[in-house]
């Protein structure tokens, strides 16, 4: 656990040390219009929706989105009428705004040629200058969250972010290529660190399973 612990402190730092330089800048200026989702009324989630309407909890801390926790569907028509204004496309980031905890961040895969969001993400779709990715790893920096924490507005236990700080959070931006370079670095040390993380898993999980083993032959009265 411990192990564990050191390789979370150490990604952060990695993460952290990629933007040590740049300009820092609006994300309204580098993104198109910031939104965030609406909430359908439930005759609008019919059995027989085909476009895919993301929640909270199928973002994530790692930048994938998983959508195989309970995938809510919309029709075309709730999709393109009522929340025409946060229709989502691969390549666009989803952010959540309401927590704890906040933090969660999604690249929209291309599963789907469309998606939707409803009203605790805010979508962001980057312009020319910055790549989709370096924003993703951006705002899984643990201090891009604690920035963002201090900004909310706690109700009844419940943080809320408003999409004015949203679109006022700055990014330290650097060229395209420069980007680039950073997002390929991030993406191989990030590799590794997962990589570690899975083999101590499966270390922890091979201890327990001959601890539990070892204990049961004991109370069974078979440890010799």
């Amino acid at each position: 656990h411990a192990a564990k612990a050191k390789l979370k402190r150490y990604k952060q730092a990695v993460l952290k040390a990629a933007f040590s330089e740049g300009e820092p800048t609006r994300l309204e200026e580098l993104c198109e219009f910031i939104t965030k989702g609406t909430t359908p009324t439930k005759d609008m989630l019919p059995a027989n929706g085909t476009v895919p309407f993301i929640k909270v909890y199928n973002l994530t801390r790692d930048g994938s989105l998983d959508f195989t926790i309970d995938p809510t569907f919309v029709s075309p028509e709730v999709h393109n009428g009522f929340l025409a204004r946060s229709i989502c496309y691969p390549g666009d980031v989803l952010m959540n705004i309401v927590g704890p905890p906040l933090g969660k961040i999604s690249l929209v895969p291309d599963d789907y040629p469309e998606w939707n969001i409803n009203q605790a993400i805010a979508r962001y779709r980057c312009k020319s200058g910055l790549r989709a990715k370096y924003l993703m790893y951006y705002l899984l920096c643990e201090s891009t969250a604690q920035e963002l924490m201090a900004t909310t507005k706690a109700t009844a236990g419940q943080f809320n972010l408003t999409l004015a700080y949203c679109r006022d959070l700055k990014l330290p931006i650097v060229s395209i290529k420069q980007q680039d370079v950073i997002v390929a670095h991030l993406e191989d040390k990030l590799g590794t660190i997962d990589a570690t993380e899975a083999t101590l898993d499966a270390q922890l999980f091979e201890s327990t399973r001959l601890r539990q083993a070892v204990l049961k032959r004991a109370f069974e009265g078979r440890l010799v």
